[in-house]
């Protein structure tokens, strides 16, 4: 038989108890009964962790944005940074440092150029790198029928290699091994301060004339060894035929390079697009 019970006021018995209804103890305004009631009774939708056993948040709980609602981390990761993976069903960590790869190339300095005298990459040879990379894209002169050449500078030095009397004789100066002529331009006083870059030929320098090409400099901090590079590059040339030019030089001195140069025989690089990279763990 049915019955109830209406009251104002259920008032415990001591200040020590409580009410208890159907096994569910009230005290001070509060559920005293320990793990009595679930989460779907919080009014205000929050959890008492507390009361969440293992393994009892699922993927289904998690809200689609709990990553994309983060700080975004706007620099390479520290190889001691860590992910979240699934290794064969079990969820682990990893540091960066594990999975980033052995190697690829970082961009560290781009120059578009715009009617430009040189382009220079000056001070960004470090230990971090043994070896760098430029690409050119789409470089044109100011000037018809040029060569393309790249210079450096040594370490300390104000200036890069003018031929002058500073840089030694010419077995101290640029030298190279290719394919095609010209191959070294020289100076009035018989020093080799530059390489041909462009030794297939002369580049033109009309609008859809172009020289695109890359340029790999090795180990230019060493103070032991010959800093070397080599080249590959495709152009046309002023007379409107396609050209290839490639081959290796270096800087016949064991002093350390802080700086490249690119530049043609006269007048400016008109335009074009050079990036220096450093490659990793070459």
């Amino acid at each position: 038989m049915a019955s109830e019970i209406k009251v104002d006021t259920i008032s415990e018995k001591t200040s020590a108890n409580g009410v208890t209804i159907d096994g569910v103890s009230l005290k001070d305004s509060k559920i005293a009964t320990a793990n009595s009631v679930d989460s779907d009774a919080y009014v205000d939708g929050s959890i008492d962790t507390v009361h969440i056993d293992a393994l009892q948040v699922t993927g289904a709980k998690l809200n689609t944005d709990v990553i994309s609602a983060q700080t975004a981390l706007a620099a390479e990761p520290a190889d001691t940074d860590e992910f979240m993976v699934s290794d064969a069903g079990v969820l682990k960590r990893i540091d960066y440092s594990l999975i980033k790869g052995g190697g690829g190339l970082v961009l560290l300095a781009s120059v578009d150029a715009n009617e430009s005298e040189t382009v220079d990459f000056e001070g960004y040879f470090s230990s971090t790198y043994k070896h760098y990379i430029v690409i050119i894209t789409s470089m044109r002169p100011n000037d018809d029928a040029q060569y393309l050449g790249i210079r450096v500078k040594r370490d300390g030095e104000a200036a890069y290699d003018s031929g002058s009397a500073d840089y030694g004789t010419c077995s101290h100066g640029m030298k190279i091994t290719g394919n095609g002529t010209g191959s070294i331009i020289s100076t009035a006083d018989g020093e080799y301060n530059r390489i041909t870059i462009s030794n297939g030929g002369t580049i033109g320098n009309e609008s859809e004339e172009q020289y695109n090409g890359t340029v790999w400099i090795h180990d230019p901090l060493s103070t032991s060894k010959y800093p070397g590079f080599s080249f590959f590059s495709e152009f046309v040339m002023d007379d409107g035929w396609t050209a290839t030019s490639n081959g290796a030089g270096g800087r016949w001195s064991t002093a350390a390079l802080d700086g490249i140069q690119f530049l043609c025989e006269t007048n400016d690089i008109y335009e074009g697009a050079f990036r220096l990279y450093g490659v990793v763990n070459a």
